[in-house]
């Protein structure tokens, strides 16, 4: 068992006391000093702790009482109430405890008051070696004295409950097969128990205890005491613990359980545990998986960034216990530029019931991540992959970077270390989510995102939130990849979030300028050719991945005047119900859903017109630019969300006319410009 640590500043305090002599009693102010004096001048003249304890005083400032106890000898627990009489004292009593030499001086603190218990009644319960103590008993600070109340000092042992002790670190572990029961009977008791597993297997360990004096702590170690699962029970004082800690094992080999309090400081000689670690085999074949380092390749199948979608690659796999995480690794090198990526993890549940799908659906959601490299953190292990080294002042400077800003100013990572010595970034996550119909639909989550030209990605599979499990049941993740067909591509900053309210600012930093034609004859000039929308004249684009957002900018197309402009589209048919909409600045300048107003599965394919006349859009005269710098204003194509719909193949397109020179009809100048009458 872990003896408690020396408290040097105790320790040194106690060594300069040196005597218990309260000294001559003190008439230089011409009082009588009431303390109680004794004749002990060393601690070598400690006087014998009497079974049922003893009462004394700390008075004069800086007294130190000592007393002598010895253990019987298979008593290993030491159990110290120290307490002064009454509710109020200047004086808060400690103690130290010091094992003896040969000759009977001090040499080692096995034990002392535990820091956050000064000034308190104290009950502590201590592991030490049976053999002859000393105890000293002074005040906390030696700046004050009481010769008005005794402290009550009893100090008792008894032989350590737990059978398997000693058992406090992974040299002293005991081999376990099956259930073994024990106690954290002194503060820092740790309790190791070992076993042996195989590769392919999944560790099940439980802890039970009856309401008790501690808040059981439970964890799965591996063969180099390096942490690979851990359950707590905060409220072991008020309710009983039933702790299922379940991990897929990374390698073959020697793991140990450990049993102790949360935080080392409580302890319960009387309650006893037990713990039980059963092993059970994984069905997973990828395993183990369970870090980018030995991530299942999804190779060597094809996956060309073409013209179209790569051959799909499958793999199967479980989510084989609680924490579990299954990582897949995909070289994308060949895809140059911007690409995409279409990702699906389904949970294979169909042959359960209903019943047993609920059950599952309530522990567990199915969850797929995609993470990225960034090549401007490199690392060496997860520690460092908290953050990234990449600074930032909100989540739009972490695009397609994990898209979170941490309070301290740099974007956040993934917590892993990939194999290539980059630290990774998640780029989007989904998840499946219950609703009214869980256990009667199938565990889904899909997504789409852009490719940032990396050499490769990961594809994470696990349960949301990491604490359910479905190790009888498999999951089918299905990965393809193409190139970006929208060649206006990149034209918005990444989110992996659906945004209904954009910060326009942000996003119009990567528009693309399109070309305004002026569809309008002018009287006074005889070569004047109107140019109107017509063949060639179209800007083509695709909502191609979840959340795509397309912005494009365009000059004001009559400055320092007001004229009406009109914008053509025309949309194919598929799952995108199109908005456009145009901006001046941050502001919403016009907008308007161009397609049906309502969601559907399909929509059919449309084509018209909006602004011109009919609903009086126009170019501002009030916004100026300037020759260098000509005002713009910016259209946004995007979903009429409220769920992502994208489609790498459902085209758009648009042309934007000046349809008049001046404010025209039925149109009305007004002071803020060209509206309706």
């Amino acid at each position: 068992m872990r003896l408690p640590r020396p408290v040097a500043s105790l320790v040194v305090a106690l060594l300069a006391c040196g005597t218990d002599d309260k000294g001559p009693a003190d008439t230089s102010s011409g009082e009588v000093s009431l303390c109680q004096r004794d004749d002990v001048e060393t601690p070598q003249q400690a006087v014998a702790l009497p079974p049922e304890g003893a009462a004394g005083q700390l008075c004069p400032i800086g007294d130190s009482d000592w007393y002598r106890i010895t253990t019987a000898p298979n008593d290993h627990l030491l159990h110290v109430t120290l307490a002064m009489d009454g509710d109020l004292s200047p004086v808060e009593p400690v103690y130290v405890v010091w094992a003896t030499d040969a000759a009977g001086f001090v040499s080692d603190v096995v034990a002392a008051t535990p820091p956050q218990a000064v000034g308190f009644p104290l009950d502590e319960v201590h592991c030490v070696a049976p053999g002859t103590y000393l105890v000293a008993v002074r005040d906390d600070g030696e700046d004050a004295e009481d010769f008005r109340r005794d402290y009550r000092l009893n100090v008792t042992s008894s032989p350590d409950p737990d059978p398997a002790e000693p058992n406090d670190d992974l040299a002293g572990a005991v081999v376990i097969d099956g259930s073994a029961t024990g106690a954290i009977a002194c503060a820092g008791d740790t309790d190791w128990y070992r076993f042996e597993a195989a590769l392919g297997q999944v560790a099940r360990v439980t802890l039970t205890m009856p309401v008790g004096g501690i808040s059981p702590l439970l964890r799965l170690l591996d063969a180099d005491g390096a942490l690979v699962a851990t359950q707590v029970n905060p409220g072991g004082t008020v309710r009983a613990t039933n702790l299922v800690l379940e991990a897929v094992l990374p390698k073959s080999g020697r793991y140990f359980a450990v049993v102790s309090d949360d935080d080392g400081r409580n302890a319960d000689p009387v309650t006893t545990y037990v713990v039980t670690v059963e092993l059970l085999d994984d069905s997973d074949p990828n395993e183990p998986n369970g870090h980018p380092d030995v991530a299942t390749p999804l190779t060597p199948t094809d996956v060309t960034c073409g013209a179209d979608w790569s051959t799909t690659l499958e793999r199967t796999g479980t989510i084989g216990a609680t924490g579990d995480n299954d990582w897949f690794r995909l070289p994308i090198g060949d895809c140059e530029g911007q690409g995409l990526i279409e990702a699906e993890v389904v949970l294979l549940n169909d042959s359960l019931t209903v019943a047993e799908r609920a059950q599952i659906a309530s522990a567990m959601q199915i969850a797929l991540t995609l993470v990225r490299g960034d090549s401007g953190s490199p690392c060496n292990d997860d520690i460092g992959c908290q953050a990234l080294a990449k600074p930032c002042s909100n989540e739009w400077d972490c695009s397609g970077l994990s898209n979170t800003c941490l309070p301290d100013g740099f974007c956040a990572g993934s917590g892993v270390c990939l194999p290539e010595g980059r630290c990774g970034a998640d780029v989007v996550q989904r998840r499946y989510e219950p609703g009214v119909a869980a256990g009667a639909e199938s565990q889904r989550a899909l997504l789409t995102a852009p490719l940032f030209g990396d050499p490769f990605v990961f594809l994470r599979v696990a349960d949301y939130q990491s604490n359910g499990a479905a190790r009888e049941v498999q999951y089918r993740l299905r990965v393809r990849v193409r190139a970006e067909p929208d060649r206006n591509e990149p034209d918005n900053v990444y989110s992996p979030t659906l945004l209904q309210d954009f910060p326009a600012a942000i996003m119009t930093s990567a528009a693309k300028p399109v070309p305004v034609h002026d569809c309008t004859d002018d009287p006074n000039d005889l070569t004047d050719v109107p140019d109107c929308c017509g063949a060639g004249t179209w800007v083509e684009g695709l909502l191609s991945y979840e959340n795509d957002l397309d912005f494009y900018r365009y000059d004001h197309p009559c400055p320092g005047e007001d004229c009406n402009v009109r914008i053509l589209y025309q949309l194919e048919a598929g799952p995108v119900d199109f908005v456009m909409s145009v901006y001046q600045g941050n502001s919403l300048w016009f907008g308007g859903v161009i397609g049906p107003r309502v969601e559907a599965a399909t929509q059919a394919a449309s084509s018209g017109s909006f602004g011109g006349t009919q609903s009086c859009f126009y170019g501002f005269a009030g916004h100026a630019g300037s020759a260098e710098e000509p005002f713009s204003y910016y259209v946004a194509v995007r979903d009429l969300a409220t769920v992502r719909d994208a489609s790498p193949t459902q085209r758009y397109r648009f042309c934007i006319e000046r349809t008049s020179r001046g404010c025209d009809a039925p149109c009305k100048v007004f002071e803020n410009g060209c509206g309706v009458p």
